[in-house]
């Protein structure tokens, strides 16, 4: 109906497709005048603002995500436990609940130390392939996989809501690197101390809603691999005469971990690898497309949630070309910094 809360919702999501953000936020605040409860609405605009760094009203309209049918996979198994809410824990074993991507978990894995400090004991319930990072990093806790039969424990909570319960906001995002860490290394042999070791990145996950705005093809790079003093490798398929295919190796995020530490410097698109390796206090450079996702808030070129991460920025939306060119420049000056 016109001039009803789904009408503006919908207009605000028509604005959003089309990256106009100025007029979405105005659709959604007409949404929640209306119905200050509707879960689309509450949502969506959490995102335009934690885009612009209102981070305390973003997590906390950000909750509205728990009425999504997506999400009931993974509060049923919680049934007859309840919620925390950052409450008095010092004697009570809390589960955290993995949700959304990769790249998310391992965002706001930073709480894990904080959360230890309170609870008797952690469990993480997370997907497969960070199990064992989560393991390495965690050993005071105990890690399970979503397949796995659930451990005694007295309480739950999902991980994307730690951000609202410790009352995150631009200058109190948990700082301390690297958060993550991994034991064992991967048999690779030593490179030449004076050839720059580059591994990319090309491709952001193909079940990512913004998949075809984040990814590059490989042809993107070609250029890049003319580069002689530096050695090459790509954690995706990646067919070219200069550069080493690794990707059979990275089985999951643990020995992808360990690759990262054999290599000087990662450049990759907005995927869940960019955030290992800020984890990780590990350098990389991330390609963004116009406009970026929500954490890299607009006109930065440093993170406020990984230091060691640089981001390089379309100018014009879709034009990978000219990005490309101004790593290219930043590239060919750290491999001097090699040779020097």
């Amino acid at each position: 109906m016109p001039n009803s809360a789904d009408h503006f919702f919908k207009l605000g999501a028509h604005y959003r497709s089309l990256f106009d953000y100025h007029n979405a936020k105005i659709a959604y605040k007409q949404a929640l005048a209306i119905d200050p409860n509707h879960r689309n609405a509450n949502f969506d605009y959490a995102l335009m603002i934690l885009y612009d760094g209102n981070y305390p009203e973003g997590f906390a309209r950000a909750e509205f995500r728990l009425k999504f049918i997506e999400l009931r996979g993974k509060i049923i198994p919680h049934k007859g436990k309840p919620y925390w809410n950052g409450e008095s824990i010092e004697e009570k074993v809390l589960l955290i609940q993995g949700e959304q991507g990769y790249g998310d978990q391992i965002m706001y894995a930073r709480y894990v130390p904080l959360l230890a400090q309170r609870a008797k004991h952690l469990v993480i319930r997370t997907r497969q392939a960070l199990v064992g990072l989560f393991r390495d990093s965690f050993p005071f806790t105990s890690v399970c996989a979503e397949e796995d039969t659930l451990p005694p424990y007295d309480c739950f909570v999902l991980i994307a809501s730690l951000p609202r319960i410790f009352h995150t906001t631009l200058q109190r995002i948990p700082s301390a690197f690297p958060y993550l860490s991994v034991t064992g290394s991967l048999p690779l042999s030593k490179p030449d101390a004076k050839i720059l070791r580059v591994a990319i990145t090309y491709g952001s996950s193909p079940t990512n809603l913004d998949y075809k705005n984040k990814t590059l093809s490989p042809e993107h790079f070609a250029p890049l691999l003319e580069n002689r003093q530096i050695l090459f490798f790509s954690t995706q398929p990646f067919k070219h005469p200069n550069i080493i295919d690794i990707s059979p190796l990275l089985i999951d995020f643990r020995v992808t971990a360990q690759f990262l530490e054999h290599i000087d410097l990662l450049i990759t698109c907005d995927t869940a690898i960019a955030h290992l390796a800020g984890a990780l206090h590990h350098e990389a450079w991330v390609i963004l497309p116009n406009p970026s996702d929500w954490r890299w808030m607009p006109n930065k070129e440093r993170s406020q949630w990984y230091p060691s991460l640089r981001l390089f920025r379309q100018e014009r939306r879709g034009d990978w070309e000219s990005v490309l060119v101004a790593v290219g420049r930043a590239l060919e000056e750290r491999a001097k910094l090699i040779l020097s």
